[in-house]
């Protein structure tokens, strides 16, 4: 009896591997960036429905590739430490007469690049609690599309965060040439002031020498 259950647990478990390596997937593909930075160190997490699925670290490249199931909506977060998360949903419910159709194949990858910048204590992000941006079936196109409308009510508030960080990265600009031009006039004058102290030694020692 025993031999038997284990028999029909293990057909079971063939089946599902073999079902679920033959049920359809919605590929998605891109790159991560970090502005005036590595991309080490930047994890993404995947949640579907709600739930945990995995966190990944990205590599050097930054490229990424995920493989989601149908039917399901998907939360990718793009986190890095000092860095502003963002976040895209990927919504891969489509018709049921779709995915039910024989004849039914995955859509194209859909390809999309995320870039992190800088946290500043200054600017208000609260606005990437939510995502920058919903991907969904588009029953227009029969295929997958960025969801402009939601794009369009946070489109406003995302270029005027833009902006503020583009003053933020030239006013560190600024700081730091202004901190090289100190540095090198600090050197100039130290060895300015070390050269009037050897030519005052060396004037002292030819009086000594008299």
């Amino acid at each position: 009896m025993r031999y038997k259950l284990l028999l029909i647990f293990f057909y079971i478990l063939v089946y599902s591997t073999i079902l679920a390596q033959n049920t359809p997937r919605f590929v998605v593909f891109g790159k991560v960036s970090i502005e005036d930075g590595p991309e080490e160190g930047t994890e993404i997490i995947v949640e579907k429905n709600g739930i945990l699925q995995k966190t990944i670290d990205a590599p050097r490249s930054g490229k990424f590739e995920f493989e989601l199931e149908y039917g399901a909506d998907y939360l990718l977060h793009f986190v890095k430490e000092g860095y502003v998360t963002k976040k895209i949903t990927v919504n891969t419910v489509i018709p049921d007469n779709v995915i039910s159709d024989p004849q039914f194949t995955p859509h194209d990858p859909f390809e999309f690049t995320v870039s992190l910048f800088k946290q500043y204590e200054s600017i208000n992000t609260i606005v990437y609690n939510q995502p920058v941006a919903k991907i969904k079936f588009n029953q227009a196109i029969d295929d997958f599309d960025y969801d402009t409308d939601y794009s369009k009510t946070i489109k406003s508030t995302l270029d005027k965060i833009d902006e503020e960080v583009k003053q933020k990265k030239k006013e560190e600009k600024q700081l730091a040439s202004e901190d090289e031009l100190r540095k090198k006039k600090e050197d100039e004058d130290l060895k300015r002031k070390e050269k009037e102290l050897f030519v005052a030694r060396l004037k002292k020692e030819a009086e000594e020498r008299k």
